[in-house]
């Protein structure tokens, strides 16, 4: 009977430990997910005063600057998550250094991922003109966040279409970019120079749009 009940407190305790050390990861990750979520709203944001630029030159521009600060982030967070052994599936990670280059990782292919479906034709023009090494490292960041657990549904969907818009998956016979038939302003140098020709030389300059993104 002795041994029967030190097996059950001993059994108690080692239960207790696992749902604590549960909670605790529990906790880690809703917070993960939910700063997260506030960091797509941003990204979000920002995407939306790229598309209100009146100048593709410029837009163009701000995505080229766009997509070599991605491509910085994903080789520094993929090196730091091989290093740590740490592969989409894994359970939620509890070194911070590995959190941050998972939360680094996600961030930016999503950021990647609501700027190419809002604005294709720009972005596959700077995509098409990607070194090989840069393509490769963009499909690891795109596989990586498309088998990670811890995105929510909507988010699944955008790394869904990005993945079918990429061509790194076969597309769905139905596939349709929701995004691309919205009115984007595309602003053609052409017409602008000819709407200035009109304009007063006094005419003062509108305020510039650079500085929204200094957070890509």
């Amino acid at each position: 009977m002795k041994r029967l009940i030190c097996a059950f407190l001993c059994l108690s305790s080692f239960l207790q430990t696992i749902v604590l050390s549960d909670g605790s990861a529990s906790k880690d990750l809703l917070i993960f997910q939910h700063l997260f979520d506030e960091r797509r709203k941003e990204h979000q944001a920002a995407v939306q005063t790229l598309m209100a630029m009146p100048d593709s030159t410029k837009q163009q521009k701000m995505i080229t600057l766009t997509l070599e600060k991605v491509f910085q982030v994903l080789s520094s967070s993929q090196e730091k998550l091989r290093l740590a052994g740490y592969v989409p599936g894994n359970e939620f990670p509890e070194q911070e250094d590995v959190r941050d280059a998972l939360s680094q990782t996600l961030e930016t292919t999503c950021l990647l991922g609501e700027v190419l479906l809002h604005l294709p034709s720009l972005t596959h023009k700077v995509l098409d003109k990607l070194q090989d090494q840069h393509k490769t490292l963009l499909a690891w960041g795109v596989f990586f966040t498309a088998h990670s657990s811890f995105l929510s549904e909507n988010t699944r969907r955008l790394v869904h279409l990005m993945t079918q818009e990429l061509g790194l998956a076969e597309r769905d016979p139905d596939y349709i970019n929701p995004y691309a038939n919205k009115k984007q302003p595309t602003g053609t140098n052409e017409a602008q120079k000819k709407t200035k020709a009109r304009k007063k030389k006094s005419f003062k300059k509108g305020p510039t749009l650079s500085r929204h993104y200094g957070d890509l």
